[in-house]
């Protein structure tokens, strides 16, 4: 293992810069974070009955960083199926999920540097804990977001805001500063947005 954790893959915790090392962490670590053995946590369980609080079916979903594969196959077995494209930056991490998951399509794909030709294709575009390695390029990120997604579709975003953060402060500085970047930002409105404070 290069690092002694995986935060330390993408970000360099000395001076706080970012990284990106995403394929060695996928070729170094079984299943960073623990992610996909705690697809059925709580607080993805959570997450699940928001996505489907209003909508018992999606015609069609895209999930943007689905790393390893297992929450995007929880969406995709919730769902009923559908068309479902499942996007992830690291090679490996997409051929571990194909293994894993060999009835469900994965690609790799950068979102911030791919061209879509389809606008307006999916219902539902999900983002699950992927904003602090987008950091850098997060008006692309929402403009290209805005591109993909149907009028009147759902963007749902998961993410952990830390208390005291580091990281990209110059951009936005907690989960405040991640609102006002929506709000001022995108042309996108919050339909349901639930916040949890944890202090350690």
């Amino acid at each position: 293992m290069k690092y002694q954790s995986c935060t330390d893959y993408w970000l360099d915790t000395k001076d706080y810069s970012f990284r990106g090392e995403f394929e060695a962490m996928y070729r170094d670590v079984e299943d960073p974070w623990h992610c996909n053995i705690e697809t059925d946590s709580l607080n993805n369980r959570h997450f699940m009955e928001i996505l489907f609080s209003d909508c018992n079916h999606y015609a069609s979903i895209l999930d943007i960083g689905c790393g390893l594969g297992g929450g995007t196959q929880q969406v995709y077995k919730r769902n009923g199926g559908g068309e479902t494209q499942r996007w992830e930056v690291s090679a490996t991490a997409v051929e571990k999920a194909r293994n894993t998951y060999q009835d469900i399509c994965f690609s790799c794909r950068d979102i911030l540097d791919h061209t879509h030709r389809n606008k307006g294709k999916f219902e539902l575009i999900i983002l699950t804990e992927v904003i602090w390695y987008l950091l850098g390029g997060l008006d692309r990120l929402f403009q290209k977001v805005g591109h993909l997604l149907k009028n009147k579709g759902f963007l749902g975003v998961k993410q952990y805001f830390s208390l005291n953060q580091k990281y990209g402060t110059d951009l936005k500085n907690g989960i405040n500063g991640f609102e006002d970047f929506i709000h001022m930002r995108t042309d996108m409105q919050f339909d349901t947005k639930v916040t949890s404070i944890v202090r350690g």
